[in-house]
């Protein structure tokens, strides 16, 4: 007598392969052309259970963008952490972190990003950049904190700055247009974004040097 025997997965586990296996299928073969029934083949489960942890396509969207939000959150734990950074440093390798995300692991991911930009997606798009946003807030505070101890800032209210540039960030990010400018254009803007960044943190002009970040945030945001 021959026994099969059923292998269950704990329902988390299971969830998370779909995820995964839908962010391949997208990455692969854009989000357009990969159906439901392409997921649930790749992962070998029965089309219902799909419909079980989601109630259409677009919550892969969803799903799979609060990955990269805890990975990038990850990151930027540990860069607050490390001791022998100043506060400059934080924020440079912060900037790095978010422009390598999405800069170095190729075309298929800045494809999957670049859904959120589609009108019908916005929706998703807003509430995950405030949902980031809130997460790192406390880093961002910590980071503040520091350089006014090293007399890089000078401020005495870093929560209220914090949650200041991160909204101003959240509005910038949910409203941009692609393509979003000529080259003289997104100089201009740079420029005129650094300079409120000094001007609040009360950094002596030019010292946080961010024109380069916000240069290859343009050109990768341009490559969509």
């Amino acid at each position: 007598m021959i026994f099969i025997v059923r292998i269950i997965k704990d329902p988390e586990e299971r969830k998370e392969e779909i995820i995964n296996a839908a962010e391949e299928l997208f990455i692969a073969k854009g989000y357009e052309n990969t159906s439901v029934n392409d997921i649930v083949a790749k992962v070998g489960v029965a089309k219902g259970l799909f419909y079980y942890y989601f109630k259409a396509k677009e919550e892969i969207l969803n799903a799979i963008s609060q990955k990269y939000i805890q990975y990038i959150t990850g990151k930027i734990k540990k860069i607050v952490e490390n001791e022998e950074a100043n506060a400059i440093e934080k924020i440079h390798r912060i900037l790095e972190t978010i422009i390598n995300q999405f800069g170095l692991q190729g075309k298929g991911i800045k494809r999957l990003a670049g859904l959120f930009n589609r009108e019908k997606n916005m929706a998703i798009h807003s509430r995950l950049a405030t949902k980031m946003a809130a997460e790192i807030s406390p880093y961002f505070v910590s980071i503040i904190k520091q350089g006014v101890r090293e007399n890089l800032f000078k401020t005495e209210h870093p929560e209220f700055i914090a949650d200041t540039l991160l909204m101003w960030a959240v509005s910038l990010h949910n409203t941009i247009k692609i393509p979003i400018g000529s080259g003289s254009e997104i100089k201009l803007a740079a420029q005129a974004a650094e300079e409120m960044i000094e001007r609040i943190l009360g950094a002596k002009p030019g010292s946080l040097n961010l024109l380069k970040y916000f240069k290859s945030i343009s050109d990768e945001l341009s490559s969509f």
